[in-house]
């Protein structure tokens, strides 16, 4: 068990399920949502919108804005993991820019669960985060492969690759998620 903080970004089923899996290996995990129905829920332990009937870990918090994450940031935040739609990374990126900096600039790992590409401008996921972070790109982790995160949340054997430019990087995050059901393995 880690004592430090990670933070999810994006309270949807994936961000939830990932959010679950990091609840066995630290002692809290941030769950940054948009919307006060989520927040309100995930406060009960569930996330009636996107999960309903799970009871989550109670390691789990949620927060609505980037004041709320550094109240329940106990410990520094070791790990960052972006859940948003890929439709959405570049525009996060670029409006969230001065909170995420900070945490680069310590070599925080940041994980992208987005799958696909945006399809107004045909851009791989990794065009916008490049381009808004180019002194970051070794920081930055990819988490592809077959993987439903209501069997995630289940505890079912999963496994996924998780992709980088810096091996090192890889190895580190492999460890951080690494669970009895759950592994991402690295892709170099």
């Amino acid at each position: 068990m880690r004592d430090g903080t990670v933070l999810v970004i994006g309270g949807g089923t994936f961000g939830t399920s990932m959010a679950s899996v990091l609840a066995h290996n630290f002692n809290r995990v941030v769950l940054k949502v948009r919307s006060r129905d989520v927040y309100d829920a995930l406060r009960q332990g569930e996330n009636k919108k996107y999960l309903p009937g799970v009871t989550l870990s109670k390691k789990i918090f949620p927060a609505l804005s980037w004041q709320e994450v550094e109240s329940l940031n106990e410990s520094k935040i070791e790990l960052v993991l972006v859940g948003l739609p890929s439709t959405a990374v570049r525009n996060y990126l670029e409006e969230n820019k001065a909170q995420l900096t900070p945490l680069l600039e310590r070599q925080v790992p940041i994980i992208f669960l987005s799958k696909g590409i945006d399809p107004d401008s045909l851009e791989l996921l990794d065009d916008p985060i490049n381009e808004v972070f180019p002194a970051f790109r070794d920081n930055f982790c990819y988490l592809s492969g077959p993987s439903f995160a209501k069997e995630i949340i289940e505890e079912q054997i999963t496994l996924v690759s998780l992709a980088g430019r810096c091996p090192d990087v890889l190895e580190k995050v492999e460890k951080m998620l690494r669970t009895h059901f759950f592994r991402a393995l690295p892709t170099y």
